[in-house]
């Protein structure tokens, strides 16, 4: 494959127009002919001239990889944008509802507290009391009447 291209690229040099400019490439000698003109190289700039093509070919072959792989990154980095946003508003709801569960715990352990403080229990001995002072009220009074 690398044979056929060089006496391609052997064949296209002769027939590029003498009048191009060329910036990679030395520049040829002209050879007239009878009925032509034509571009000519000696053979060790023929060899420079097909090392520098493949390794233009070679360089282009790595760009379109690398085309593919940014191609790849970008698609890559778009989901993990969208991951990350996901993410994100998983976050902003589980705060959310943590603090609506926050503010559940705080008025649960308020009434909690305010049940604790109007307990029975507390006031149990001043219940006695006043069944006691009653009871003994009735007795009285009725062990009077009677």
């Amino acid at each position: 494959m690398r044979q056929i291209l060089k006496v391609l690229l052997l064949v296209l040099s002769f027939s590029i127009p003498a009048s191009a400019e060329m910036k990679i490439f030395p520049k040829w000698e002209l050879k007239k002919c009878p009925e032509q003109t034509f571009a000519c190289y000696d053979f060790s700039t023929t060899q420079k001239i097909l090392k520098i093509d493949l390794d233009m070919q070679l360089k282009l072959e790595k760009l379109s990889l690398l085309e593919i792989s940014v191609s790849s990154l970008q698609d890559a980095n778009g989901k993990l944008k969208k991951v990350v946003e996901l993410y994100q508003n998983s976050v902003n709801s589980l705060e959310k509802r943590l603090q609506e569960k926050q503010l559940v715990l705080e008025k649960t352990t308020k009434d909690l507290i305010a049940a604790e403080k109007a307990s029975v229990w507390k006031a149990l001995p001043w219940i006695i009391v006043a069944v006691v002072v009653v009871s003994a009220g009735t007795f009285y009074l009725g062990y009077s009447l009677r």
